[in-house]
């Protein structure tokens, strides 16, 4: 960190003005991310037009909010971008500076208002809120909107090239008053919508653990499971689960009633899974907002506190502000989606040729286990768990109907290692 503060003119940053090396190195990173980040919105909104083509009962609030904050950081990626050049008429550092707040503002209360709407559905259970979507959007353009127009009322305040930062800015009759209306008008609403952002994270990451153990404990999970090795990404991923041996078959439930009811039991899990899952890639997005919009707010605290540029926290603030698209944020999670399974991915042929080997053995006579492509496709390597539905024999259908309804369904559910183990053997 010392060499890297040692690379700026230290009396600039003591005076509290940005150095030229470091605004040039800054302005080139956030102008050539913001051109991936436009590339990345045109991609968002094309889908986005796929989907109300093409399924429009998938048109949700989140979904939605997650449009609108995608177009909103394409005009504050172009707001940036031109007000980062020097020396720019009134109106067009007006403009500009209009247009850079009200995004920026805009954009962080989408995200914010997700947080929000996760909340309350997956929370407090919300039902029928198919009309927030409409209060989020009215509720976040206002906020903006007067946030961006309030420094135009003052007459000693206005919109300009500020000389301590170096490029368009409040411009304010002091130094420390810009930073009071930047504060003011955008990091304390910021810190704000950070704020409400860990804790809605917080209180929905709690849901979710409490989800995961009552659905274990509704899976009948054996007491093996306590040795898991845990890890962070098991806050966002169901873990997977190491089962006991395989229960006895009861002959005497009739085929067809035997297959209705281990679907019934199997989609019911794959339906709680799914909810987990889908809470785990929209709680992203609040994420990353507190990850990218922090440096912005610690950065002008210490120039409010101390007067001093911190080279640190500029270069983080001007890096981070793009990083916060949406498209960035799904790269990033495609990306992570990618490394921790690739492990896993390569023992997939290994792991089907051992559970052909192992269903080959347990078919002679007692029953027939087939591994169909819905097998094949509730594989993941983020679940680890295999259900193989089991086929009776006619011939055993032999018990009245009165002994088969005090059976029990039992499903067969195989733990890779003993697989792998049997197959061996």
């Amino acid at each position: 960190m010392a060499s890297f503060l040692w690379h700026f003119n230290q009396t600039e940053l003591d005076a509290g003005v940005v150095p030229d090396d470091l605004l040039t190195f800054s302005k080139k990173i956030s102008g050539g991310l913001f051109i991936i980040s436009f590339i990345g919105t045109a991609i968002v909104c094309l889908g986005y037009g796929f989907i109300r083509w093409i399924a429009p009962s998938y048109d949700r609030a989140s979904l939605r909010l997650l449009v609108y904050g995608a177009i909103s950081h394409m005009f504050l990626g172009a707001a940036s971008m031109c007000r980062n050049k020097p020396f720019l008429p009134v109106k067009t550092c007006g403009f500009c500076m209009f247009l850079f707040i009200f995004c920026n503002v805009f954009s962080a209360a989408c995200f914010t208002c997700m947080a929000i709407n996760l909340h309350l559905v997956y929370v407090h259970s919300a039902r029928n809120i198919k009309h927030l979507g409409w209060y989020y959007v009215i509720g976040s353009f206002s906020i903006a909107f007067i946030l961006a127009i309030l420094p135009l009322f003052p007459k000693n305040t206005h919109y300009g090239h500020n000389n301590h930062m170096g490029i368009c800015w409040y411009n304010a009759s002091t130094h420390r008053g810009s930073l009071l209306w930047a504060i003011t008008t955008i990091y304390l609403w910021v810190a704000i919508f950070i704020l409400y952002c860990c804790i809605s994270i917080c209180i929905i990451l709690i849901k979710m653990r409490r989800e995961e153990v009552a659905i274990n404990a509704n899976l009948a999970v054996d007491s093996n499971q306590n040795n898991r090795n845990y890890c962070f990404s098991h806050l966002f991923f169901r873990p997977r689960h190491r089962l006991g041996t395989m229960p006895e078959e009861q002959p005497s439930m009739p085929s067809s009633l035997l297959q209705s009811q281990l679907s019934t039991r199997n989609d019911r899990k794959l339906e709680s899974s799914y909810v987990l899952k889908t809470v785990s890639r929209v709680i992203w997005y609040p994420i990353v907002l507190i990850i990218t919009r922090i440096w912005s707010v610690i950065n002008v605290c210490i120039m409010a506190a101390t007067s001093k540029v911190n080279p640190f926290f500029s270069l983080m603030s001007y890096i981070a502000l793009p990083i916060q698209d949406p498209a960035f944020i799904a790269a990033i999670r495609q990306f992570i989606y990618r490394i921790r399974p690739s492990k896993k991915e390569q023992k997939a042929p290994a792991l089907e040729l051992s559970l052909s080997r192992h269903t080959g053995d347990l078919s002679n006579g007692t029953g027939t286990h087939s591994w169909t492509s819905r097998q094949r496709s509730a594989w993941s390597p983020f679940s680890m768990s295999i259900q193989i539905p089991t086929k009776i024999h006619p011939s055993q259908h032999q018990s009245s109907s009165s002994s088969s309804e005090q059976n029990l369904i039992h499903e067969s559910e195989i733990d890779l290692s003993s697989c792998h183990r049997s197959s061996s053997a």
